[in-house]
């Protein structure tokens, strides 16, 4: 559940913004982060436990409907609660659109709803890409006193605009540096992860440069999202993944995706795959999936055989 917790009075200065209360009153009971009048945004944890048992009533009952058991599944579904997401999304509409207020917001706290938790911090899309960058970092190397219960990040999203070189958030493939960095430090602090997941939700982060004449086509080898993915490895994070859009389309629904996993070395990779190739028998039913399910917002975190397994064999309402 995604809630509006508000700003609850006290006296005090509060170091987050100019209102009068302290910081915890911004954390009670679950949390604001990114500025108290500007992202309230807080998950509660105990409607997230009884979606567990949700879930796991309907697991179980529908576990004839799949080709295997209902503790398997229950195992596959409910791993997702375990995951920590911190997700960036910009704080205010282009000029004559509305992708913040229309897409990126909403996308995301759908995303924070189905993966079963996290922090949604809007960074402010007004000021100019270096401001950007420096309020994404802030909030990153911040989150361990902000997020409250702190375990460690799992995963860190972006719902934003993007392009071949860079993200709306700030960065470019020139800047993933201090990104990559700053994930691996907000990962291992409590949670020890050398697995931590990017999702960009953003569009052509994973589009082959046209201008490389060494890069692998079809991979988005030396695109925004292969460059994270290679700097997260040279961190310690050799077994993560990035997940890219290679067009321009819709920020979650879009099929033309890519993997960039960490390959267990220091030393990236050569671009990614896509877990659903357009070639593949279960392509349609993978666009028809991104359009109408869930599963736009849990595949970052499923293999490519999870994510065909679902398609072939869908759950039955």
């Amino acid at each position: 559940m995604i809630s509006d917790t508000g700003p609850l009075k006290r006296p005090g200065l509060c170091p987050h913004c100019d209102d009068d209360h302290v910081k915890a009153a911004c954390l009670a009971p679950f949390g604001v982060y990114g500025g108290c009048r500007s992202a309230r945004v807080a998950f509660d944890a105990g409607a997230a436990w009884a979606e567990v048992e949700r879930l796991k009533a309907a697991i179980l009952s529908s576990s004839g409907d799949r080709n295997v058991s209902g503790s398997e599944r229950l195992e596959d579904q409910l791993m997702l609660k375990n995951e920590r997401v911190l997700c960036f999304v910009p704080k205010f509409n282009s000029e004559g659109k509305k992708d913040a207020t229309g897409a990126f917001q909403p996308e995301a706290a759908a995303f924070i709803k189905a993966i079963g938790g996290g922090v949604i911090y809007q960074f402010d899309n007004s000021k100019p890409m270096p401001m950007r960058r420096a309020e994404v970092m802030q909030a990153l190397s911040s989150a361990e006193q902000d997020m409250p219960f702190f375990m460690g990040v799992t995963s860190v999203a972006f719902f934003c605009h993007g392009w071949q070189d860079g993200i709306q958030a700030g960065f470019t493939r020139k800047t993933v540096g201090p990104l990559a960095m700053s994930i691996d430090v907000i990962a291992r602090k409590a949670a020890k992860r050398d697995d931590v997941v990017v999702p960009l939700y953003c569009c052509s982060t994973g589009e082959d440069p046209q201008d490389d004449p060494i890069t692998a086509a079809g991979t988005g080898d030396d695109s925004f999202a292969d460059k994270l993915r290679d700097a997260l490895c040279i961190f310690g994070q050799v077994h993560c993944r990035v997940v890219g859009h290679t067009t321009v389309a819709h920020t979650t629904k879009n099929p033309m995706v890519l993997f960039m996993d960490g390959m267990g070395v220091p030393d990236g990779g050569v671009g990614g795959y896509p877990p659903v190739s357009p070639k593949s028998t279960n392509w349609a039913a993978w666009k028809k999936a991104l359009q109408t399910t869930d599963l736009r917002y849990r595949m970052p975190y499923m293999s490519p055989a999870e994510i065909h397994d679902e398609l072939s064999n869908p759950l039955v309402a």
